[in-house]
């Protein structure tokens, strides 16, 4: 076999590897905590109040920017459950779609590729956002759009994940 050939098996072998991972640490083991209350509870009670025209930071000691309640609004015409579901599809679009990002931002190569696999397939936080329905996810497709892109949309994303969260505004300071 070349070497060439042999760098591209082991590229293959390391992503199926990762992908496999990836399904079971933060797809399929977090399935069953779908239906426990989460953070999303908290985001929909405040959507809720938000709907009634009332503040978000009534009697449920919502600790969130309102935005988060904004942006809920959308899941509460929907059963928990189905809101639950809705959301934790959406949290892996938006990690898919930064892992992706991440990936095009190094290149495109089979290294980068490698990297943003392993990384990925290996970074336990996620599960746990996932389980717990967090913003999580969210906020790590805001932060890559933050640091690799270089035009409005770059800024757009510092500030709306601001907005949502203080943490990635904080990050964001540096590119100022």
């Amino acid at each position: 076999m070349s070497k060439p050939a042999a760098r591209m098996s082991l590229t293959i072998a390391l992503c199926v590897v990762s992908c496999t991972w990836y399904c079971w640490s933060d797809v399929v083991k977090p399935v069953p905590d779908l239906p426990k209350p989460s953070d999303l509870t908290w985001h929909l009670k405040a959507a809720e109040a938000i709907l009634k025209g009332e503040t978000p930071y009534g009697e449920i000691n919502y600790d969130y920017p309102p935005l988060a309640g904004f942006l809920a609004i959308p899941l509460t015409p929907l059963s928990y459950i189905a809101a639950r579901w809705v959301w934790f599809v959406l949290s892996q679009i938006c990690l898919l779609a930064a892992a992706y990002s991440v990936w095009r931002f190094l290149g495109g190569g089979a290294a980068a590729l490698c990297c943003v696999s392993l990384v990925w397939a290996s970074g336990g936080a996620a599960r746990e956002n996932f389980g717990l329905g967090q913003l999580g996810p969210c906020l790590v497709l805001l932060l890559v759009i933050t640091y690799t892109r270089r035009d409005v949309l770059g800024g757009f994303a510092t500030g709306f994940g601001f907005g949502l969260k203080f943490i990635p505004g904080v990050l964001g300071l540096p590119l100022l």
